[in-house]
């Protein structure tokens, strides 16, 4: 039995033609209920161990996009190098609690933009997409989950409506029909302010999002460079520090943890 936190980055809503977020990301955190104490523990004391007694309060929350570009009176504070101990802490962290598995969808927005216009919701689909890969991993291990969501008001409805029909009829965006017999009640949406799991799933959603964007920019430059080196090396000499960040991350996440995932429309 698990627990499955889900979260987005790269919303921006019907603009699919951001040139700067070219890819929507939907992430799912699959917690076993026994390993949610010791993991709220931990990230607890990180917040502590940055903010002291503020951390407590009922405004303060770990948040990826406010964490990196220093927004909100918690984070704008800090100097960079201080913001990127706490996305290695909350990295290192996750790595450590062997429990946690992640999995993640991935939409292209411009190439929904393109072939399916007005035809789908992106948000939806990206959901779809991901109910499919949990069921799959779910079937895999002979296990079950709940959903729990951070509050969206303008889809929640949609979302909870769009998974009662999946569980009576199955899905149906993909080729292939997949039954969704291991998804146990509704979709539970919480407050992220509130729940710890929530915060971490968020930063790492944020970080696989920005890993699969500096990939997508790195590789770009290079090409553009007309270098004979190898990728590799060039990357060490040329490549942007924020990117390779990033990337790092990302690779690390991809190595460790991220079991399951569907990059959409590779």
């Amino acid at each position: 039995m698990y627990l499955c936190y889900i979260d987005e980055s790269g919303n921006t809503g019907n603009n699919l033609k951001d040139v700067h977020q070219p890819y929507l990301v939907l992430t799912a955190l699959l917690v076993p209920p026994e390993n949610i104490k010791d993991i709220e523990n931990d990230i607890r004391t990180l917040g502590y161990s940055y903010f002291g007694a503020e951390s407590r309060n009922t405004d303060f929350e770990f948040h990826g996009d406010d964490i990196y570009n220093a927004r909100g009176k918690y984070f704008k504070q800090l100097p960079l190098e201080r913001r990127i101990k706490i996305f290695d802490a909350l990295v290192d962290i996750t790595i450590r609690h062997e429990a946690i598995k992640i999995g993640y969808v991935s939409i292209e927005k411009g190439y929904f933009y393109s072939k399916y216009e007005n035809k789908y919701h992106i948000q939806q689909t990206a959901f779809h997409l991901l109910i499919e890969r949990i069921e799959e991993r779910l079937k895999s291990s002979n296990s079950h989950c709940l959903l729990i969501a951070d509050e969206q008001d303008e889809l929640e409805q949609r979302l909870i409506d769009d998974l009662d029909h999946f569980k009576q009829h199955g899905t149906t965006f993909g080729y292939k029909k997949i039954e969704v017999e291991r998804i146990i009640d509704s979709v539970h949406f919480v407050q992220s302010k509130n729940n710890y799991l929530m915060q971490l799933t968020d930063v790492l959603c944020y970080v696989i999002r920005r890993g699969k964007e500096s990939n997508r920019k790195l590789l770009e430059e290079y090409e553009k460079s007309t270098s004979k080196e190898k990728f590799s090396d060039w990357l060490n000499k040329c490549g942007h520090k924020g990117h390779k960040y990033f990337q790092e991350k990302y690779s690390q996440l991809t190595f460790t943890k991220i079991k399951f995932y569907k990059n959409f429309p590779r």
